[in-house]
This record gives C-alpha cells, sequence and structure tokens, in this order.
C-alpha cells in the first residue's frame, strides 16, 4: 500500500502581503509525484491567529466533507502548535484566507492589484482530494 504525503515548498520570491507555493501529493512509497497545483497562504507573521501561515513541519491531516465555514469537503491541518481551524481550501484571493491554504490551477493577477491570486480553486481541490487517502501528512517547506 502507497503512503501519502502533500508537500508545499514555499517561493522565496514573493509580496509582503501573501505566501505563494507549489503542492505535490507525493507516493512515498514509490517516490513519485501524483499531482500538483500552486498555493495561496498569509504571510509569516510569527504564527500570529487568522494573520499568518502556519510554521515550516509535518502536520497530520484528514479529510473533512464539511464544516461550519466549508460546506464542502476540504482538507483539515492538525496539531498547529497555538492554531486551530487550519484548512486547506478554495479562494481566489490570499484576503480571503484567516490562516488557512487555498489551492488553484495557475497563479494570475485576477484583480490586478500587483498580487499573485489563483484560478480553478474548486476544480484543483476536488482533483487534489482524489489522489489522498481519509488521513495523511503535510509537509510545508
Amino acid at each position: 500500500m502507497s503512503k501519502k504525503r502533500l508537500v508545499i515548498h514555499r517561493l522565496k520570491d514573493h509580496k509582503p502581503e501573501q505566501t505563494p507555493g507549489t503542492m505535490v501529493v507525493m507516493d512515498m512509497s514509490l517516490e513519485k509525484v501524483d499531482f500538483s497545483c500552486v498555493t495561496l497562504e498569509l504571510p509569516w507573521k510569527g504564527n500570529m491567529r487568522r494573520i499568518s501561515c502556519i510554521p515550516k513541519g509535518i502536520y497530520p491531516c484528514k479529510k473533512r466533507k464539511s464544516s461550519k465555514t466549508f460546506n464542502y469537503e476540504h482538507i483539515l491541518v492538525m496539531n498547529v502548535s497555538g492554531r486551530s481551524g487550519i484548512c486547506v481550501h478554495i479562494i481566489n484571493f490570499s484576503r480571503q484566507l484567516l490562516g488557512c491554504v487555498g489551492v488553484g490551477r495557475k497563479f494570475v493577477d485576477l484583480d490586478k492589484d500587483g498580487l499573485k491570486d489563483i484560478t480553478s480553486s474548486g476544480d484543483t481541490l476536488k482533483e487534489l482530494l482524489s489522489y489522498l487517502p481519509n488521513e495523511f501528512e503535510l509537509e510545508i517547506k
């Protein structure tokens, strides 16, 4: 049986308002990438609730059918020190984030404000979920 892991590589070249990255689903047993997409997060602000991305590290995750905030299947990121309710979910703009991770197909400046936005977030999340078991790990580099 293969072991899946989500891996986010945060990009170094970005504006102070956001943290773009790339995400892959790694099949650890075969050492191959099953799926890739782009991510948006808030900037690093000391892991402060609702205004910062989470620290680099490895976190247990699970699929969640819905929640009070999201009425669709998404990913819950657990055991983030000092934080709760961190999810991987649908967005287009980093301003829609409160400490979570948004996924999409590619970066585009949709609203012409000079920041990276992401496209096809709903379709991307749905496809991402199809590659993952119910429980897995997220590694942020």
